[in-house]
C-alpha cells in the first residue's frame, strides 16, 4: 500500500481516464470522482483503474446512456458510471420531480455515487441508488453503504441499477468526508500511473531547442 494526497489521487485519476480514451471533460469528472469515493475511505483509485482497463482504448460515446422514458442503457455493451454520472446530473430534475431512473448494464456503479453529491448538497435531498445487494444512500458530503457486505458495493457490474430521492433522509452515515492521506493499493496506483503517462507529450528536438530537456545545452 502507498498513502497518496487527495490532490495526487484527482491529478492522476484525470490523466489516467484521459489516457484511456474519455474526452478531458468526462476525464475531469473521472478525477473528482476517484478524489470523492477516497476521501470517504473507498477504493476509488481501484475502481476507476478497473472501469479504464476493461474499457481501454474503447470509444467512450458508445457507453453513454441512450434514454427512453426513465430507462438508460448504452449503446454498446455496458455503461459508463462516468458518463451515467455526467448525464445524470444534466437530468436530476426528473429524480427532484420524484421519478425513478433505471440503469441497465452498469459498469462499477460505485462510481455513479460522488455525481449525486452536487445535487444533495444545494437541494438538501438524500438520494439513493440501489443494486442487487446493496443500497447507497448519498447526503451533504457523507455516504452511507447499506447491503449484505463491503463487496457488494465493488461490484464490477450492476445488471440494474435504480437511481431516485430517498425516503430515509436520516440514515447513519458510514463513509464521512477525510481529510488525512489515502491509502491506496501499489498495484493499482502503477496501473493508474501508466495510464496517465500515455498523456505525456514525448520531447520532440524542436521542443528541445526551446529548452525542454537538456538538448544540445553544455552544462560543463
Amino acid at each position: 500500500m502507498i498513502v497518496c494526497s487527495l490532490n495526487e489521487i484527482q491529478a492522476y485519476g484525470q490523466r489516467a481516464a484521459r489516457g484511456a480514451g474519455m474526452s478531458w471533460g468526462l476525464a475531469q469528472e473521472a478525477g473528482k470522482a476517484t478524489r470523492w469515493l477516497a476521501e470517504r475511505g473507498l477504493p476509488g483509485v481501484e475502481l476507476l483503474v478497473g472501469l479504464l482497463t476493461a474499457n481501454d482504448k474503447r470509444s467512450y460515446a458508445s457507453m453513454a446512456p441512450v434514454m427512453a422514458d426513465g430507462h438508460w442503457r448504452a449503446g454498446d455493451g455496458e455503461l459508463c458510471p462516468v458518463c451515467s454520472g455526467a448525464a445524470l446530473c444534466d437530468r436530476i430534475d426528473l429524480l427532484i420531480r420524484g421519478e425513478q431512473i433505471r440503469m441497465s448494464a452498469l459498469a462499477y456503479p460505485l462510481l455513479l455515487a460522488p455525481f449525486l453529491d452536487q445535487s444533495s448538497r444545494s437541494d438538501a435531498s438524500t438520494y439513493e441508488l440501489c443494486w442487487q445487494k446493496a443500497r447507497v444512500l448519498v447526503c451533504a458530503d457523507s455516504v452511507t453503504l447499506e447491503g449484505e457486505s463491503q463487496s457488494a458495493f465493488l461490484v464490477d457490474f450492476a445488471g440494474e441499477v435504480t437511481v431516485s430521492i430517498s425516503d430515509c433522509p436520516e440514515a447513519l452515515p458510514t463513509h464521512q468526508f477525510r481529510v488525512a492521506g489515502v491509502k491506496t493499493s501499489t498495484a493499482a496506483w502503477r496501473a493508474m500511473d501508466a495510464l496517465a503517462k500515455r498523456t505525456y507529450v514525448p520531447a520532440s528536438e524542436e521542443s528541445r531547442a526551446l529548452g525542454a530537456g537538456a538538448g544540445r545545452i553544455d552544462n560543463d
